[in-house]
């Protein structure tokens, strides 16, 4: 249980040492999972928050801004087929610098959009 008592149901990572990083740092018993691409929402157990960072180089002034348009930055909508999926009641989500400008607000809007009409009030 964390500090904040709340217990982590999945982790996604796909690089090999980013996963080891992350079990040095929060313990081998830590429900860390890979690639967010092969893992089935069926299996994740009922959950209250949604914390996530769809790959910001897709969507940060740092990276080539392509946002949706980018191989990874396409993961946004396999975080959203889990969000649908599940349903949790809360969603907290990375921004970048940049975000909201990016081709002109469009990419923005599609993300809100696509949040929105899952259910979601969307506050940024």
């Amino acid at each position: 249980m964390g500090d904040l008592g709340a217990d982590c149901v999945m982790a996604s990572e796909v690089n090999r040492e980013c996963r080891e990083t992350y079990k040095a740092n929060f313990g081998e018993d830590e429900p860390l999972l890979g690639d967010i691409n092969c893992i089935d929402a069926k299996i994740l157990p009922e959950f209250d928050i949604l914390t996530a960072g769809f790959p910001c180089q897709s969507f940060s002034i740092a990276g080539d801004m392509r946002g949706l348009f980018d191989e990874t930055g396409r993961l946004f909508f396999e975080m959203l087929r889990i969000i649908k999926h599940c349903q949790p009641p809360a969603l907290l989500l990375e921004n970048v610098p940049n975000l909201l400008e990016i081709d002109s607000g469009k990419i923005w809007a599609n993300l809100k959009g696509h949040l929105e009409d899952s259910g979601y009030f969307v506050h940024h």
